[in-house]
């Protein structure tokens, strides 16, 4: 049982992937350790596809970030299982004196070769475009609450006086359903002529 378990796992290449924003360095081991790729891509669909596509499937280590969910999902497409693990707990784990993109890349794939890793809980899509949404909302309603105190600020210097603030939050409350509604369906915002 254990000599087949250990050949079963040979089979299994593991990816690291340093992700970045122009672009990623990729390295793929095999199941013995051995390094079978190593290659800087552009960060997008298509730089990933030329490397990965054809491959069997592998196990894709990505520390998180801003792009681990992203890269994920194209990873997924691609027919790789895609792993994001937690960066702090990954820097306890491989202690080197160079920091490289590459290398870190291929520590990235011995984390996935050795399971060595604490993967992070990575949130659904509908999730993820509710607190995109949440978190547009809320900039707005600051960003029109700080211009309403602005204009009554500039407005007192010269004697004028403004109402109360519920006008303000109730603008900054429709434009944002108005901005939902469009990011949901896809249309153009046309004004009124």
């Amino acid at each position: 049982m254990r000599s087949r378990l250990k050949r079963r796992e040979a089979d299994v290449n593991n990816c690291g992937i340093d992700v970045a924003l122009k672009s990623s360095s990729v390295c793929i081991l095999d199941g013995r350790g051995a390094v079978l790729l190593e290659q800087v891509v552009s960060t997008d669909e298509a730089g990933l596809s030329r490397v990965l596509t054809g491959r069997r499937r592998m196990r894709c280590v990505l520390e998180a970030g801003p792009l681990a969910e992203w890269m994920s999902g194209i990873l997924e497409r691609l027919g790789h299982e895609a792993v994001v693990i937690d960066v702090r707990k990954a820097k306890g784990v491989i202690r080197t004196k160079k920091k490289t993109d590459r290398l870190d890349a291929r520590n990235l794939a011995k984390m996935g070769r050795t399971g060595w890793f604490t993967a992070v809980h990575r949130k659904s899509v509908e999730a993820r475009a509710t607190r995109t949404f949440l978190q547009a909302r809320q900039g707005l309603v600051r960003t029109a609450l700080a211009q309403g105190s602005r204009i009554r600020g500039l407005l007192r210097a010269h004697g004028g006086q403004t109402g109360r603030g519920e006008a303000r939050v109730a603008v900054a409350r429709k434009i944002a359903v108005l901005l939902h509604r469009l990011w949901i369906t896809g249309e153009t915002y046309k004004a009124a002529a």
